[in-house]
């Protein structure tokens, strides 16, 4: 077993100081239940992203820890990250931190200092201080939404209640309760105890969208009817549903276009132009003519789409929408066959187009691996100060960390990082004392920290 914290340097352009400062603490350790599977697929020979089941312990109440109240990346499905500082230089460093692949990461701030939770396949979850990894706390296999909060001993990680669907992403509301997915698909509004319930028949590996207003998005109506398989199982959801909080009461909904369904654990909830309405994202995907991007509008009426790509068992994937456009145009950012070519790609939305403008393609980039659940592993983020998103994805043999800009003759190479091994969790971008900070975790076990420096 390797040691907790050890510390290798990849590129010495530069240190982690400022990061954090040295902290010691007692974490609540909080465990839940849970299995996760993967399944291979036709789109790649790539081994598919699995977890073990891990050894569980009762769930307890998390009454007595407080929620981390800042926003994870995405909370509306939009993977667009905001920083403080810009950064000219780069330094990468990785802390090798267990045997197994790092399948999840999350970090909490307490008071100025940035603790990171790290999760691998086996379930073992650590509490690792950047600036003093020796310290990491071991809490054991734990399992379920790796969600961070504060309690009477120090950061901890949030257990939820027994009934949560282990593989779903619940969402935080603005007055700290959250609503969860049931592992019979109910839809949940919980503040320690139960609120509110809906049988929704939401998916149970799905995340749930939060907006501004509390409202909440989940996928609904799990089917098999298209078994691509790519996202970890058969079961992908022909509808969507928005429910109203406190009440859980439904007040929009969309459906797939039979036989296809929607090839996505959550959707992209945002407001494509700028005219104050969400609009409502989604991969649909059927078999023949493969993925296609459509829009919707909070009725459920399809208001735009992108081609098809023209061939059953191929994907597509929408992570991030900004300004990203070299003239400050919103875009739609994907990589169109993540586990092939690596297409990546801007569209344009216009209400009264009924199809996505295509603005730009580059080849050689992914933001998924097949079979596996992680949809959170690219971002756009503005990490030069010029107003426009950059896009930080992976390149396809996902051994390298790419930043890419947005200019008029397409997506250009910005900074390239070489990983100790090939990424497997989702990726975080946080704001620093010392500038940007890019995190993500490896095959071999490794957390590698991409920090920018000014």
């Amino acid at each position: 077993m390797r040691q907790n914290g050890r510390i290798r340097k990849t590129a010495e352009k530069g240190n982690l100081t400022g990061i954090v400062s040295p902290m010691r603490f007692a974490a609540v350790l909080l465990l839940i239940a849970a299995a996760c599977s993967a399944t291979p697929t036709p789109d790649s020979d790539e081994p598919p992203d699995t977890t073990l089941p891990p050894t569980t312990t009762p769930p307890v109440s998390q009454t007595e820890v407080t929620p981390d109240a800042s926003s994870p990346l995405g909370a509306d499905g939009n993977h667009r990250a905001t920083v403080t500082a810009t950064a000219s230089t780069w330094d990468v460093t990785s802390l090798e931190l267990s045997d197994s692949p790092i399948s999840r990461i999350a970090s909490i701030d307490v008071d100025g200092e940035v603790i990171v939770a790290v999760r691998d396949t086996a379930g073992r979850t650590q509490l690792v201080p950047l600036d003093d990894p020796a310290t990491a706390t071991d809490l054991g296999v734990t399992s379920g939404p790796l969600r961070l909060g504060t309690g009477t001993d120090g950061p901890a990680v949030i257990a939820f209640p027994a009934d949560l669907s282990q593989l779903s992403e619940p969402a935080l509301l603005s007055d700290g309760s959250w609503v969860y997915i049931a592992a019979n698909g109910a839809v949940v509004l919980w503040n320690g105890s139960q609120v509110a319930r809906t049988e929704s028949n939401a998916l149970p590996d799905g995340r749930v969208l939060v907006d501004e207003q509390d409202r909440i998005l989940v996928l609904v109506d799990p089917s098999e009817r298209y078994a691509h398989g790519i996202l970890g199982d058969d079961a992908e959801a022909i509808g969507w549903m928005i429910l109203d909080t406190p009440s859980l009461t439904e007040i929009g909904s969309g459906q797939a276009i039979e036989p296809a369904v929607f090839e996505l654990r959550y959707p992209m909830w945002v407001d494509l132009d700028g005219d104050g309405t969400r609009e409502i994202l989604l991969t649909e995907s059927g078999p023949g003519v493969g993925a296609r991007l459509v829009v919707h509008d909070e009725s459920g009426r399809e208001i735009a789409a992108s081609p098809p790509i023209g061939t059953g068992n191929r994907w597509r994937h929408a992570f991030a929408a900004g300004p990203a456009g070299p003239d400050g145009t919103a875009e739609i950012i994907e990589v169109v066959t993540p586990h092939l070519s690596g297409l990546l790609t801007a569209w344009t939305f216009d209400p009264n187009n009924p199809e996505l403008t295509q603005r730009a393609v580059t080849p050689g980039f992914t933001s998924h691996a097949i079979g596996s659940r992680v949809l959170d592993g690219a971002a756009a983020v503005d990490l030069d100060g010029n107003g426009s998103d950059d896009v930080a994805l992976l390149r396809v043999s996902r051994t390298e960390l790419v930043t890419l800009t947005r200019e008029a003759e397409g997506f250009v190479v910005n900074q390239e990082f070489a990983l100790p091994s090939a990424a497997t969790s989702n990726l975080l971008v946080l704001s620093t004392t010392g500038g940007p900070l890019l995190l993500i975790g490896t095959r071999n076990g490794e957390l590698a920290l991409i920090q920018g420096s000014r």
